[in-house]
């Protein structure tokens, strides 16, 4: 019996081996390395994730521009 699990482990983590990881996140974070953490950010956040950039600010665009005015 304990042979069986034994061999059973050793395939599962052959298998894990040879996977490759993925991680999960979103394009505006990998890039805020270069594009900092703020004025180019928010731009790009604004055009390519309205829904995070609200969730972000708090605020839809159009409130936060109308506050820069």
């Amino acid at each position: 019996m304990s042979e069986l699990l034994l061999t059973e482990l050793t395939d599962m983590l052959e298998e894990e081996a040879g996977k490759e990881k993925r991680l999960w996140t979103r394009k505006w974070i990998g890039d805020r390395t270069s594009t900092g953490g703020s004025a180019l950010l928010l731009k790009q956040l604004r055009l390519e994730d309205p829904l995070e950039y609200r969730l972000a600010l708090r605020l839809t665009t159009d409130t936060f521009e109308s506050y820069l005015l």
